[in-house]
């Protein structure tokens, strides 16, 4: 069960990360460590990556090895739709505390309704399918703000899926 100290920096790590401005064709890229081996896996995340002319969006997993990250993608998921821009913002977070960092996606612009997912880490890395998936509404209404009140049943779906 999260406390309420690992929910607030739940939040303002969320916030944050919706609050930055991106230029057209900017990659977010952070790290995490999806697999729990100890190394720092990147996560780039790109909401305007094109396909068929389409913002579609797509966040890939570099795996972290002992001699740095690796070129070579291991995880992929894009965005389903025209112009769904997934990857518009994303934050690693441990939201089950099982150890293994999670990652969470949001797609389309802040101030529409937008899909969120969560994919789950575990000792094989990120799971291939969103254990947990919801949508943000309300115009202009923060992540942060829209995680807050669903935290705990989200944590409690999460670690339901170990």
């Amino acid at each position: 069960m999260p406390t309420t100290s690992s929910l607030r920096t739940l939040i303002t790590c969320l916030v944050l990360i919706v609050a930055l401005p991106r230029a057209a064709g900017a990659e977010d890229q952070m790290e995490g460590d999806f697999d729990g081996d100890g190394f720092a896996d990147l996560v780039v995340a790109d909401g305007n990556y094109l396909e068929k002319g389409t913002e579609v969006g797509r966040v890939r997993i570099y795996p972290g090895r002992e001699r740095g990250v690796s070129s070579i993608s291991v995880w992929e998921a894009r965005g389903v739709g025209a112009d769904s821009r997934f990857g518009s913002a994303v934050a690693v977070v441990d939201v089950n505390h099982d150890g293994y960092d999670d990652l969470l996606v949001a797609a389309g612009a802040p101030d529409a309704e937008r899909p969120i997912e969560l994919f789950l880490g575990s000792f094989v890395g990120l799971a291939d399918r969103a254990a947990w998936s919801g949508v943000e509404s309300g115009l202009g209404e923060s992540l942060g703000a829209w995680f807050e009140p669903r935290a705990e049943q989200l944590a409690l779906l999460a670690g339901s899926k170990r």
